[in-house]
């Protein structure tokens, strides 16, 4: 296996991890807010503080970053070892 493949599996699994995470995310807000006795709105100000965008891109960069390194590791190990 070359190094443009370990690569390319790699930034799949990335992504896959991030996919997994948002799929995991939302479906937890859905399910909580069911439970809820009346409706709460979601506030990311709350959650993030004032600089929430920035939380949640450095949130999925270091889930997108683990995926990698995992994908990259698992990939490696499996095709040279």
């Amino acid at each position: 296996m070359g190094v443009i493949e370990l690569f390319l599996g790699s930034l799949a699994t990335g992504a896959l991890a991030i996919m997994a995470s948002m799929v995991l995310l939302i479906g937890w807000l859905h399910f909580s807010e069911r439970r809820e006795l009346g409706t709460v709105g979601w506030d990311p100000t709350a959650v993030f503080g004032r600089h929430w965008k920035l939380g949640i891109i450095s949130l999925a960069l270091v889930i997108f970053l683990f995926g990698f390194g995992l994908g990259f590791w698992f990939f490696s190990t499996r095709f040279h070892g």
